[in-house]
This record gives structure tokens, sequence and C-alpha cells, in this order.
């Protein structure tokens, strides 16, 4: 990508962070029309992402077309994008979609059901944190509930109390003194 290229990018990039609400439509539409080329699949992800900036619900259901969709790099855009945008009622049923989730859309998902669903992500982050997953996903659920009220954390963090050792055990004991 030569030096012009990117620059045009980061433009195109930076307008989705302040985008008004009437640039959801073309986005939409300019995805659509070559959502079924697989040689396009970078364009549907890049109106995916774009999509994620701007946020909000009308992205709803072109996002969950994207869950659909042939290419691995398309579907975790899309659960990523729905930590920003799509309904509540969406990000909470992605809960059941967590294990196929990669990293970048986890951390997405997990921040999005923080800041989105307030204390209705209290049940949600405590059945990752309790859930069979590797210490990489618990630590961001660690994230997201260090900045929660410390009563929610406590929930949160409670499942892991018996087992966890060394600092992980000092922060859960502090977060339950806390609450």
């Amino acid at each position: 990508m030569c030096s012009s290229d990117l620059e045009t990018w980061h433009v195109a990039t930076e307008f989705f962070w302040r985008a008004p609400e009437d640039a959801a439509e073309p986005l939409v539409t300019a995805m659509d029309r070559v959502f079924g080329d697989p040689a396009l699949s970078d364009v549907v992800r890049n109106c995916i992402e774009a999509m994620g900036r701007m946020g909000g619900d009308p992205f709803d259901a072109p996002l969950r077309r994207c869950m659909q969709h042939k290419e691995p790099n398309v579907v975790q855009a899309a659960f990523a994008a729905f930590g920003s945008a799509g309904k509540a009622e969406t990000l909470r049923e992605l809960a059941t979609a967590f294990p196929q989730m990669d990293g970048r859309a986890r951390q997405a998902w997990l921040h999005g059901v923080r800041m989105r669903l307030g204390a209705d992500a209290v049940p949600l982050l405590r059945d990752v944190m309790a859930g069979p997953y590797p210490i990489s996903v618990r630590d961001q659920v660690l994230r997201e509930a260090l900045a929660m009220p410390m009563a929610q954390a406590a929930v949160i963090l409670r499942p892991r109390w018996e087992e966890a050792v060394g600092e992980f055990k000092a922060i859960i004991a502090g977060v339950l003194h806390a609450a």
C-alpha cells in the first residue's frame, strides 16, 4: 500500500469515528454490494469495522448477516463490532457464541457488555469468569470487572475465590473487602 493509499484509509477510518447517522445507509449498501464476493471479503470486514466505530442500533441486522459470512475474519469482525454497535439484546445473545470468538472479538464483546449493559452485565461476566476458559480470558474479564462498582465486581469474581492463588487471589480479596 503506497503512502497516499494509507493516508486515504486513515482519513476514511477517522471519518467513521465522527460520522453522522445518515452515513449508516450508504455504508450498509456498500457492504451488501460486495458481500457475496470472496475476493472482496476485506471490503466487507472494513465496512464492519466502520459500523463498529459508528455504533448504534441501525447496524444490528447487517452485523447479524455478517455472522453468517463464509470468511472467518468477517465473522470475527462482526463479533467485535457488536461490542459498540447493534442492539443490546443481540449483545446478550452473543454470550452463547463466546467460545467461537477470537481474542480481539472477545475483548470487544466483554467491553461492550460492561459499557452497554450496566448491571445486566454482571451475570454474563460472572458466567465467563467461572467458565472453562484459559487464563487470558480470565484476565480480560478481570480488566472489565475492575472497572465496575466493587459490589458488581465481587459478584463476578467470587466464583474464582476458592481456586485463586497469588496476585489473582489478592485482587479478588481486595474486591471482596471493598464490596
